[in-house]
């Protein structure tokens, strides 16, 4: 029995949604989770919300390097940064007027910043600062549709999306401009829904998921 005064949880945890590594150790998510594991030591702890997290519905996991913070996000748009044992919860995207499909499929950190694949486009975050920086309609004519992921390559950011792959030159100026995003026609597949875009070993990976 927990001592009186602390919370026993009762979830499912048989599913895995998303995995990220930090600092030598791993992060697993399910959707009511995130179990961490620490190969130096083989020891694993969970984190949800009787202890940390101050949601459900899990989606996708990020890691800041510079901040060494996890950052959650889940299927309403709420968003965790989790710093050790406590966390800041950032629920812009979750109260936002936004009509549509505000769930995070995907969260790329770079510097200061998390970039957050949306139903809707992309969220920039400044997890130093704790608010929202930017937001992106990527789409033509401003069209709200589903990112899964995004990736930065050479000089060019990448968003891999349910129409295409999408990329736009990583120092403009005004990336909330849709006329600045351009669909990668030289794909075998232009047209097609890109599930997940990396950078790794100095090449892009896309990959391409059939209807």
């Amino acid at each position: 029995q927990p001592p009186i005064g602390q919370w026993r949880d009762h979830f499912s945890y048989t599913s895995t949604v998303a995995v990220v590594e930090g600092n030598g150790v791993v992060y697993c998510a399910t959707r009511n989770a995130v179990f961490r594991f620490d190969p130096a030591t083989n020891e694993t702890a969970r984190i949800n919300k009787t202890n940390a997290l101050n949601d459900v519905d899990v989606s996708a996991l990020g890691w800041s390097n510079g901040l060494n913070a996890l950052v959650v996000g889940y299927g309403n748009g709420n968003v965790d940064v989790v710093f050790g044992e406590s966390s800041v919860n950032l629920s812009d995207i979750k109260r936002s007027g936004i009509i549509g499909d505000k769930r995070i499929y995907g969260i790329t950190c770079a510097g200061d910043l998390a970039y957050l694949s949306c139903g809707f486009g992309i969220v920039v975050m400044d997890l130093r600062r704790l608010e929202v920086k930017d937001t992106w309609i990527i789409f033509p004519n401003a069209a709200q549709n589903r990112v899964n992921a995004v990736a930065f390559h050479e000089d060019s950011i990448y968003a891999a999306t349910e129409l295409g792959l999408f990329s736009a030159w990583r120092q403009e100026a005004n990336l909330a401009a849709f006329t600045n995003w351009h669909l990668r026609a030289d794909l075998p597949q232009a047209n097609g829904y890109y599930s997940d875009v990396e950078s790794f070993a100095g090449k892009l990976i896309v990959n391409w998921s059939a209807p």
